[in-house]
């Protein structure tokens, strides 16, 4: 789902700064996901998995602010699944 909201923004041409941002943030969502999943240590995969939840509020408000509706749906979503990723992700093996 990540992918697919990446490959929806970079079709729309905003200002270059902002088209930037949107860009990094929204691929930082990716990879950020992709590095805490390697992760061997459970404090260090939920430290990723919160900057990917981070990073997704910074594309949500890109969206809302150049009202890229096309992106809502998804972007939410995605947004909530994250939210309930790093809530729910442990930081302590299970005994």
């Amino acid at each position: 789902m990540v992918k697919k909201q990446y490959r929806i923004l970079k079709k729309f041409h905003l200002h270059p700064s902002i088209e930037n941002q949107l860009r990094r943030a929204s691929l930082s969502v990716c990879l950020n996901l992709a590095e805490g999943a390697a992760k061997s240590g459970l404090r260090d995969r939920k430290r990723f998995f919160n900057i990917a939840y981070a990073s997704q509020k910074e594309v949500q408000m890109i969206i809302e602010l150049e009202e890229i509706n096309q992106a809502k749906d998804i972007s939410n979503q995605i947004a909530a699944q994250l939210y309930r990723l790093q809530q729910n992700a442990p930081t302590k093996p299970a005994t």
